[in-house]
């Protein structure tokens, strides 16, 4: 979630170059700091408008801070009714950029909201707000965490399975995106459904013949034929770099862009396509007993 100057709201809200309220302004300061097994973020909320504290005071509003961390997934909104504050987030949760957006938002429904510092196009009326609403924003905060990329990395970890209903499971059934820090596989809405049903049981490896390998095979040709430049910044593409490293296949040399692409992936994937042909003849051996 990321500030949006361009979005308009249906009553006056304090924001980074404010023109709803005269004087009022919304502040955060905010460090980090790094603490055995979690990421310390601490600091203090700045709200300078009689009303919204007078709400914050009554507890019709908190502050609010929402993180977000596209590689690892992870997004979470933490709260606090004082204006110091402290958050604690396990470092395994967080990796690479992670944003962060503060609030004040409503904790109830709200009648009649005034504020004697509206600017003189709201000063002739009041807003009815509903529990949730943004009464101030900050700009995001933004930090990188320095820390391995590579940690508990492999091939399903920086792959995720998406419903698309814009697919056409009789057509295509299956794309993929490789421009976020993860590559997202995109399934049609009943492909996805089955692939969910059979994630977490005996077909996996199976599964994953049929909808990652394909995928991979794609993007080691692209890297192979050094069409890769966009990528090189992306957390996947740098992970896989380091995998087909540490199998011996570096990229950029001879002995990578001349091997076949498909042998590549049967490594990346623990010699996938000859498991899964004989999963299947097991069962089909079971099935005939």
């Amino acid at each position: 979630m990321r500030y949006n100057a361009e979005r308009i709201y249906t009553h006056p809200v304090i924001k980074p170059n404010n023109n709803d309220f005269k004087n009022s302004y919304f502040k955060v300061e905010l460090d980090l700091e790094e603490r055995n097994k979690v990421y310390s973020f601490f600091g203090s909320f700045q709200i300078e408008n009689d009303e919204i504290n007078q709400l914050i005071k009554d507890k019709k509003a908190i502050f609010v801070l929402h993180f977000e961390n596209t590689f690892t997934m992870y997004r979470k909104l933490f709260s606090s009714e004082n204006e110091q504050f402290e958050v604690e987030i396990n470092k395994s949760l967080l990796n690479g950029k992670v944003e962060i957006l503060p609030m004040i938002l409503t904790t109830e429904n709200i009648e009649s909201y005034y504020s004697d510092d509206f600017e003189d196009l709201f000063r002739s009326y009041s807003f009815n707000l509903q529990i949730g609403q943004i009464l101030a924003i900050d700009q995001e905060k933004q930090y990188v965490i320095s820390k391995d990329i590579y940690d508990d990395i492999d091939i399903p970890s920086i792959i995720d399975f998406v419903a698309d209903k814009d697919i056409d499971k009789k057509t295509i059934g299956l794309v993929f995106d490789t421009q976020a820090e993860r590559i997202t596989v995109k399934l049609s809405e009943d492909n996805f459904l089955k692939y969910n049903s059979m994630v977490n049981t005996e077909y996996l490896e199976t599964i994953n013949a049929l909808f990652v390998a394909p995928v991979l095979i794609d993007i080691i040709n692209s890297i192979q034929n050094r069409e890769d430049e966009e990528w090189h910044q992306l957390k996947w593409y740098r992970s896989l770099s380091k995998i087909l490293s540490d199998m011996g296949y570096k990229i950029r040399t001879k002995t990578f862009e001349e091997e076949n692409s498909l042998v590549i992936v049967q490594k990346l994937l623990g010699n996938i396509l000859t498991n899964s042909i004989n999963f299947l003849s097991r069962k089909q051996n079971q099935f005939e007993r």
